[in-house]
This record gives C-alpha cells, sequence and structure tokens, in this order.
C-alpha cells in the first residue's frame, strides 16, 4: 500500500511540473505541455490536450517553463505557427492601427455640444435657440456600414399666450424646437480600428414653433407669443472621426452642413391677420459625443 501511494506521488508531482502556462498580452492564459522551444526561430512547440501546436514566441506577454526544457534542435512546423503580436508593429498611418477591443454591432452616443446650440442662434444657422439634447442608437451592418437612428428633444419652449419683453430680439424665441428625429448611414473606413474616420449623410424631420412679434410703438413694448407648431425638415452631411481607445466608453467628433426648413417668419397686422413665410436655407451642425459601445472585450 505505501509503495502504491509513493507510485501515485511521484506521477502527480510529475503531471504537474509537466504543466506548462502561456500568458496573452490580453490578460488570458492557456495551460500547456511544453515540448520544445526554438530560441533561433522564436517559436514554442507544445501540447494543449490531445493537439500538438506551435506559437510564435512575440506572440506571447510571457511563458513558464517548469520544466526547464532548454532550447533543442529546430523543430519541424506542424502547420503554421499563431501570428506575431500585432501590437509590436506599428502601422505608417494611424488610422490602419487596429484598436486593442473588439466590439459587437450595437452602441449608444450622447453629444455633449447639443446645449449649445442657441449660443450660435443670433447668427440663425442652428437647430434651434431653445436648451435641446441629442443623441442617437448605432447598429453597424458591417465593418463599413451602420446605421444611426438620432433623436433630438427640445425643453423650455415659450408658452405663454402674451408675453412681453423690453427691447427683446425675436431670435431669442423663434426656432422652439420640440422634437427631431431621422435617420443616418455611417459609411466608415473600417469599424474596430483606433482612428475610424467616418462620413454620415443623414435625413430627418422635426416640429417646431416660432414666434410672433408685434411691437406696441406708443409704449416701445414689443409682444412676442408661441407661434402654432408646424413640421420642418433637414437634410445635412457630417464628417468625423471615433476614438476607439477604451473598452466600452469612446469620444467621436463630428460637424457638417445641412439644408433645412427651420426658419419662419411671421407678421401681424394690427387687423389681426396673420401671415407666415418657411425660408429654406443653409445651417451647420456639430457634435462631440460620448459613445457606450456595448460587447467591448480585448482582443487575443
Amino acid at each position: 500500500m505505501k509503495t502504491i501511494f509513493l507510485f501515485l506521488s511521484l506521477f502527480i508531482i510529475k503531471s504537474v511540473e509537466a504543466q506548462d502556462t502561456l500568458f496573452f498580452f490580453s490578460g488570458d492564459f492557456k495551460v500547456i505541455q511544453l515540448l520544445n522551444v526554438d530560441m533561433q526561430s522564436g517559436i514554442l512547440h507544445y501540447k494543449i490536450g490531445e493537439k500538438e501546436e506551435i506559437r510564435n514566441i512575440s506572440s506571447l506577454k510571457s511563458y513558464s517553463n517548469h520544466s526547464n526544457i532548454e532550447n533543442g534542435n529546430p523543430i519541424n512546423q506542424i502547420g503554421s505557427p499563431e501570428p506575431e503580436n500585432k501590437k509590436k508593429s506599428k502601422s505608417k498611418s494611424t488610422f490602419q492601427d487596429p484598436s486593442t477591443y473588439e466590439y459587437s454591432k450595437f452602441s449608444l452616443g450622447v453629444n455633449l455640444l447639443s446645449p449649445l446650440s442657441g449660443a450660435g442662434y443670433r447668427f440663425r444657422r442652428t437647430i434651434s435657440s431653445n436648451y435641446n439634447q441629442s443623441l442617437f442608437f448605432q447598429y453597424n451592418l458591417n465593418d463599413k456600414i451602420g446605421i444611426r437612428l438620432p433623436v433630438r428633444i427640445g425643453f423650455g419652449q415659450l408658452k405663454d399666450t402674451n408675453f412681453n419683453y423690453n427691447n427683446g430680439y425675436s431670435w431669442h424665441y423663434n426656432r422652439e424646437l420640440i422634437f427631431e428625429s431621422g435617420a443616418e448611414v455611417s459609411i466608415m473606413q473600417g469599424d474596430n480600428q483606433r482612428i475610424t474616420p467616418y462620413l454620415l449623410p443623414g435625413v430627418y424631420f422635426g416640429r417646431n414653433k416660432g414666434v410672433i412679434d408685434y411691437g406696441n410703438y406708443v409704449t416701445s413694448t414689443t409682444f412676442y407669443f408661441p407661434a402654432p407648431a408646424r413640421t420642418y425638415f433637414r437634410v445635412a452631411l457630417n464628417g468625423g472621426f471615433q476614438f476607439n481607445f477604451s473598452r466600452y466608453v469612446q469620444i467621436n467628433t463630428e460637424a457638417g452642413l445641412n439644408f433645412n426648413s427651420l426658419n419662419t417668419y411671421y407678421s401681424l397686422y394690427s387687423n389681426g391677420k396673420l401671415e407666415r413665410y418657411v425660408g429654406k436655407q443653409i445651417g451647420f451642425q456639430a457634435a462631440v459625443n460620448i459613445v457606450y459601445r456595448f460587447g467591448g472585450k480585448p482582443r487575443e
């Protein structure tokens, strides 16, 4: 019985000693049985389960060699070795560098600049004068094409039916955005890169409320009250870059021009007659989006 116990103990110790570990740059590891080390070619020959494999040493962060296997004869290759670690090779173009993470097809973004839209409205080229917030949901069909569904919501519309403001300006109130939605196509150079350039054509429809102003020259007072809500359209083209440096949260920046029917002019006559004219013009938009990419995981 003692002989059997001693034999089993020696067998277990030998089995443990035969187990070595490959450590990858992603943080993963594999327990293997190291068979040979060819330092001249930079290749490991090992066994995992019943399968024998070879791998470039440069594709690993490190490996253990508990069996103290020394440099042996050049390995007769069993197929092709695993590719060398791409992190060590630098592409001439940053746009071609792969991200260190892989992502799912879904992402969600929030525009940090949309609340500033009213700041540039004095030039009648931004989407709204009131505070608004835009966000989008994106699904990538493949590495080159993605579909975005953007939504923009306006807050604090002018609601008083008789609002007076001494020495005021109508452009403070004119484009009172209610909401906007549409569809965009993201045409990418290649998703899952460190920096992904893209073009973003889009079509949008929304509802807004202009403002009707009426000046009383006797009292030097101008009255402002909300006009009826109406539907408008925008057709836009943006260009931008997405920076994929994190596992989950990314940043992208974009800017472009649009053709829209946002501008509305009203004339209120003393007899109560109201006339409306809708003007079409070229505007601009910009975004700095915080983007959450679902399913982020390190590449092997």
